[in-house]
């Protein structure tokens, strides 16, 4: 195990930390940035930052060579010290001899995230102890939540050194002044845009929840006040920041080098409107709770580049379901991280959907490339026959009447059958509707479309905005 301050002060202390006055965050904020970034995060961090400077560039046989070399570690330790693939292999007469390539590895059965649900005490590696773990749990925004442990001192510290990999392709230094519109529950209801400051990242966080038209002023007063260089979000939580000053023609931020965006499928219509309103590029990435996969814009390029050094990415087609969007090249991601030896994730399905892209990139780094993230199969219509439709133009219909809506989100509870649930700015008229209603069933032919104005749309637990609640799968 590699130390780690980041991952022993982990849990509780990260509690009591987010929850304390301002002037203690800012007393602790100021004497853990004390503290040397190769003892914050480990020695794995530094490790990783270091490689991920060279291998950026290596060659197709490099790369080739070094996750066939990280695959075959994994299958050993997870053998030899995972009951749960123990008993897989010898279930399906399967020996490590049997596995010499990327070709043999397609022989073991796909891992699922109910096996993982149901089986997490036999995916634990007996070689660790539990002082070794951190357990953590996904938001669970698009199903029921998945918890698995990581290594401490190794998977978040790879994780951390990944990011920053990442972000520094964007012009990003540590320690840049940063707002944070994330889903951050910030309890201070005297204040028309709750905040606080973040020493240890120099970031301002604003609350996520508070975010109606008669209080944006003064979220756009903060964020002029801090001067950030980057904005950090949920594109579901700026997406109503970028509205507001677009109808009331407000100036971009000054200074603004860029959009940090994640955790949510973004859409062409929402980075088009990001571009028009803080006049800077958004680079955006993708990745998952359980380490599976990595992928993030580069300098040039708005294809997704997937990190070979933090995974063996897969793209799969499910013979038992047809991905009726007109697009034939959508395929499912299934990882094998290489992030987490203590719950060893293999040919994990991720149940996220994606387009890949096959020329390379003139950036000149020789990675897996992804034209565009779908999202999770929890992001996709049913219709009547079971076939699975992209969600991802159900916004199209909507562009006519964007101006009287303040939020819109589409349930399907039964095939063929879907629910949109509309809170407006201003009252409807029976044409609008009836606009809405074909400019639908234009594109979705084979569904069934019930219009329902509501007084709030809420956001999840975790802060997300869900345009989309897909019933059928949770």
């Amino acid at each position: 195990m590699s130390f780690s301050v980041e991952d022993q002060l982990y849990g509780n202390f990260k509690s009591i930390y987010n929850s304390s006055p301002q002037f203690i965050k800012s007393v602790i904020g100021h004497l853990y940035g004390l503290v040397p970034a190769r003892l914050r995060y480990g020695k794995t961090y530094s490790y990783y930052l270091s490689l991920l400077e060279k291998s950026q560039w290596w060659s197709d046989a490099e790369i080739e060579d070094y996750q066939w070399r990280e695959t075959e570690r994994l299958l050993h330790h997870a053998y030899q010290n995972v009951p749960y693939y123990k008993s897989l292999f010898d279930e399906h007469a399967l020996s490590l001899k049997d596995i010499q390539n990327f070709y043999d590895f397609k022989k073991i059965p796909y891992l699922t995230k109910e096996i993982v649900r149901n089986n997490l005490s036999n995916l634990l590696a007996k070689n660790y102890s539990k002082s070794n773990a951190i357990l953590v749990t996904t938001g669970g925004s698009s199903g029921a939540p998945l918890s698995l442990y990581y290594e401490k001192g190794v998977s978040r510290s790879m994780e951390n050194a990944f990011i920053m990999t990442q972000w520094k392709r964007y012009g990003y230094s540590s320690g840049d002044r940063t707002v944070v519109l994330r889903g951050d529950v910030i309890k201070n209801t005297n204040d028309k845009a709750p905040s606080y400051f973040d020493p240890i990242k120099n970031s301002l966080i604003l609350s996520s929840y508070h975010m109606i038209d008669d209080n944006l002023r003064h979220y756009i007063t903060k964020i002029n006040s801090f001067k950030p260089k980057y904005l950090h979000v949920y594109p579901s939580s700026l997406i109503i920041l970028a509205q507001y000053m677009k109808r009331n023609s407000v100036e971009p931020f000054p200074g603004l080098k860029g959009i940090l965006a994640s955790s949510e499928t973004i859409h062409d219509w929402q980075l088009e409107l990001f571009q028009e309103v803080f006049e800077c590029r958004v680079y955006h990435w993708y990745g998952l709770s359980e380490l599976a996969a990595l992928a993030g814009v580069c300098e040039v390029s708005d294809n997704y580049h997937v990190f070979p050094e933090y995974s063996y990415v897969e793209f799969i087609k499910n013979e038992e379901e047809v991905i009726n969007n007109g697009n034939d090249n959508v395929f499912e991601i299934v990882g094998t991280s290489f992030c987490n030896d203590i719950t060893p994730l293999i040919r994990y399905r991720t149940m996220d959907y994606a387009i890949p892209e096959k020329n390379k990139c003139e950036c000149g780094r020789n990675h897996k490339l992804i034209k565009k993230v779908l999202g999770r199969k929890q992001d996709f219509f049913i219709d009547k026959s079971g076939s699975i439709i992209t969600f991802i133009y159900a916004d199209v219909p909507l562009w006519p009447m964007k101006h009287k809506i303040m939020a819109y989100q589409y349930i399907q509870n039964v095939a063929g059958k879907v629910i949109l649930k509309i809170e407006p700015k201003e009252k409807f008229t029976k044409s609008d509707i009836e606009l809405i209603m074909s400019g639908f069933k234009n594109i979705y032919t084979r569904f069934e479309l019930k219009i329902d104005f509501v007084e709030k749309i809420h956001r999840t637990q975790s802060g997300k905005f869900l345009y989309f609640k897909q019933n059928i799968f949770s």
